[in-house]
């Protein structure tokens, strides 16, 4: 699919839009297998963004969500502004007073997993209610919202960057997100200046079991924040002195765009277990007990 028309500053294109308004709850929605490309859209982020898959939902006379969204197996290439998002129009509630609304109404069931978004103009998935210049990874909520108990795990982030200070490759900002777990994630960047983990905001987030690989001249981590535990450090400075379980060295990937592991690699079996923590990894290989660091869980090629 895909969705070019002229050069535009005001209109917004998507590639796959699903939008409910005023509708109640809709249910049972899968994307599976597509690929969504050139979709040349305004560059908007809030409240109805352009973007590859988006899932709206629009007006303020009946609360409306969606109940069930299943977006795999999909690739997304060369979009602005947005890669794959959710938006909605219902989030007021005691923890976010001024949010959109007059009530509550949460998206539910919704799994967002093995996609591919490359070349996206602002954020590659936006969850709300490539070489990608915003980074990988934003972790941060609005004033008055809660962010509590997250996992991000099994993703593969290669050569994304951001060298705008406070932001890196994951940026953790604005108010703390509590109890959220990073975990076996495999985190490589090319980009000189780009720091693989940068926060200025007050924790609350703990990194386990990933891998992070810098530039060939090196990459900083500029995170004294929050906590890390037993992950793989190359060509990172400085290394968190808190972590524990430090892995230093080459982790041996197969190819600078391939980042499965060698045999002999200093990430086989060097991790902790996560509990709950899921059973496949991001190329679908059992995890065995003890774990590999990062997102390749195999047994080395």
């Amino acid at each position: 699919m895909t969705n070019t028309g002229p050069a535009t500053t005001t209109e917004r294109r998507a590639g796959i839009l699903v939008r409910l308004h005023d509708a109640g709850t809709g249910r049972h929605y899968l994307v599976d297998g597509v690929s969504v490309h050139d979709v040349n859209g305004a560059d908007f982020k809030d409240p109805d963004p352009s973007g590859s898959i988006l899932f709206a939902v629009q007006g303020s006379a009946k609360p409306t969500r969606f109940d069930g969204v299943t977006i795999r197996n999909s690739s997304v290439a060369h979009t602005d502004r947005t890669g794959i998002g959710t938006s909605p129009t219902w989030g007021r509630r005691p923890a976010h007073p001024n949010g959109p609304g007059t009530s509550f109404a949460p998206i539910t069931g919704l799994s967002v997993h093995h996609n591919t978004v490359r070349d996206a103009g602002g954020d590659g998935t936006v969850v709300q209610n490539a070489d990608n210049e915003g980074g990988f990874l934003l972790i941060c909520n609005g004033a008055g919202m809660i962010s509590d108990r997250n996992s991000v795990r099994y993703n593969v982030s290669v050569n994304d960057r951001n060298t705008t200070a406070p932001y890196g490759v994951i940026s953790v900002v604005c108010a703390p997100a509590t109890r959220t777990l990073v975990h076996h994630n495999t985190v490589t960047t090319n980009a000189p200046g780009t720091a693989v983990v940068s926060s200025n905001g007050p924790g609350g987030v703990t990194f386990r079991d990933n891998i992070f690989a810098g530039a060939a001249a090196g990459s900083p981590l500029a995170d004294a924040r929050n906590t890390y535990d037993h992950n793989l450090y190359a060509r990172i400075s400085p290394v968190p002195a808190t972590d524990a379980g430090t892995v230093r060295g080459d982790p041996r990937f197969l190819a600078p765009y391939d980042v499965r592991l060698r045999a002999g690699s200093p990430a086989l079996g060097a991790g902790v277990p996560v509990p709950g923590g899921g059973d496949r990894d991001f190329y679908g290989n059992p995890v065995p007990d003890p774990p590999n660091l990062g997102a390749d869980q195999g047994r080395g090629k």
